[in-house]
């Protein structure tokens, strides 16, 4: 046991952001994986939430694969291979050179680019907030939805009564409170 951690269990660090759609960052990875070192035996690199909500695969998008950008963007398929990266960086056996590189490219760009700079120190407080308040913006755009709606996922599979009450509901030739509702 090395401080406090039991040696037969495995610490799983989410330290491949799965939220969004950059590349890892060593300069904050590192200092995690260092950190992590120090407190587990056994250490298993993973993403830090699902990868289902971020696009699939960068190398579809030839045109933001050639701007500076597209050196620190990551979709799915990317983030598996930084996945893999990382655990060969927590075992000592990379580095993550390339991404410091990609990094470094990047906001040097952003910091060279005067229209960026200008746009962002002209931002006031009045940019960060709404013209219309929640309850209005709710009601223009979920217009005629209830509440709390809820839905069944199409994609999985269903169950012949199942079917049956999503035809019935799309129809809208169900039963509501004993009452059947046709239209």
């Amino acid at each position: 046991m090395r401080n406090c951690f039991p040696g037969n269990k495995t610490l799983g660090a989410g330290v491949v952001d799965g939220r969004n759609v950059w590349k890892v960052d060593p300069s904050v990875v590192e200092p995690i994986l260092e950190k992590l070192s120090t407190k587990a035996v056994n250490i298993r690199i993973q993403p830090s939430a699902s990868l289902q909500f971020i696009p699939w695969d960068l190398s579809c998008e030839k045109d933001i694969i050639l701007h500076t950008a597209g050196q620190v963007l990551s979709f799915t398929v990317q983030k598996i291979a930084e996945v893999s990266l990382v655990a060969k960086v927590a075992k000592g056996e990379v580095t993550l050179d390339a991404h410091k590189a990609a990094w470094a490219a990047y906001r040097t760009t952003l910091s060279g680019d005067k229209s960026v700079t200008d746009r962002v120190n002209a931002l006031t407080p009045k940019d960060f907030v709404r013209e219309e308040p929640f309850g209005v913006r709710r009601e223009k755009q979920l217009r005629g939805v209830p509440l709390l709606p809820t839905t069944t996922i199409g994609s999985f599979p269903q169950t012949p009564e199942v079917r049956r009450l999503r035809t019935q509901l799309k129809k809208k030739n169900y039963y509501q409170g004993g009452i059947q509702c046709c239209n």
